[in-house]
């Protein structure tokens, strides 16, 4: 394959055949921000894959690629390849202002991201987005993903602080299946005009080993604001819960009074703070939200039953 011109005075950057993949660009960590630049010169349709070290730079995705760990990095760091936009100034370490992105780990290597004043990724009024097998950072006041807009994303098995989903229209297709999402999972405005119970356009899934929790105790694990047929699931039986929030007062899961037609089914909830202090389970000040299957371990409200 023959050395893109915008490349061959790069040394950190290589283009080399990878079997069973046509197009592909190897990226090695250096100097600058030769991520960036190897972002720049790739065709749409390329496939980038990282090699270990820290990528200390913030990314600007603005067309059809994807971002991979380079097969046999299993070891290189805790976790893989990182990208750390720490030293910069950027609001995201990763903004994704295209369709038809994907950023995933490989088997036993995922892909490392820290930095952004604001969060670490952002995606706006995008499709064909897919994350998968990603470790984010946490950080109290920092959002670990921002969807905006977004009108197709499959978000699955990623590790997350803060998730923020906002302006979702009712014919999207949101999918967060498996992920564990430590500080607390914000949905608003979307969904709206939806006519039919728990089918607005996001669906949230959690298995055996995701969950998600309030570690900062400021907000509600899960709160829905002004948004319409949400379904989120989870699996049951279980002991232990997948939606909780843990101190003194805390509220597990909050709707506004004008979210509707959210559908909740399969969850086991707590809201209780170490000391034992109970505190709200569910609140629900919306119309026409339900649950079924419901296992409530601690804290007080319940929905109201599906029809």
């Amino acid at each position: 394959m023959k050395l893109l011109p915008s490349l061959a005075v790069a040394a950190v950057v290589t283009l080399a055949p990878v079997a069973g993949w046509s197009t592909t660009v190897v990226v090695t960590p250096g100097p600058g921000t030769p991520l960036q630049d190897a972002i720049n010169a790739a065709a749409p349709g390329t496939k980038l894959l990282l090699e270990c070290g820290t990528f200390a730079e913030a990314i600007v995705i603005s067309k059809a690629l994807t971002l991979m760990p380079a097969p046999g990095e299993r070891g290189c760091s805790l976790f893989g390849p990182r990208i750390d936009a720490s030293s910069t100034n950027a609001a995201f370490a990763i903004d994704i202002v295209a369709d038809d992105v994907q950023l995933k780990g490989q088997p036993f290597t995922s892909l490392e991201l820290k930095g952004g004043s604001i969060g670490r990724i952002h995606v706006g009024a995008r499709t064909g987005i897919r994350l998968t097998k990603l470790v984010i950072e946490y950080g109290p006041g920092v959002l670990g993903l921002v969807l905006d807009g977004t009108t197709g994303a499959s978000i699955t098995r990623n590790t997350f602080g803060a998730v923020s989903i906002a302006n979702v229209p009712a014919d999207a297709r949101i999918r967060l299946m498996n992920n564990f999402i430590s500080a607390g999972l914000s949905i608003q405005d979307s969904g709206l005009g939806t006519p039919l119970l728990g089918r607005g356009g996001i669906r949230v899934r959690m298995g055996p080993y995701s969950a998600i929790e309030d570690v900062n105790g400021d907000e509600p694990a899960l709160v829905v604001t002004n948004s319409s047929g949400i379904f989120v699931s989870g699996v049951q039986p279980r002991t232990q819960s997948n939606v909780s929030c843990s101190r003194d007062g805390c509220t597990a899961i909050s709707l506004d009074a004008s979210s509707s037609l959210n559908r909740f089914n399969k969850l086991t909830i707590e809201a209780r703070s170490p000391s034992g202090v109970e505190g709200v389970a569910v609140s629900d000040a919306g119309t026409g939200n339900c649950g079924d299957n419901i296992t409530y371990l601690s804290g007080t409200g319940t929905f109201a039953p599906c029809p």
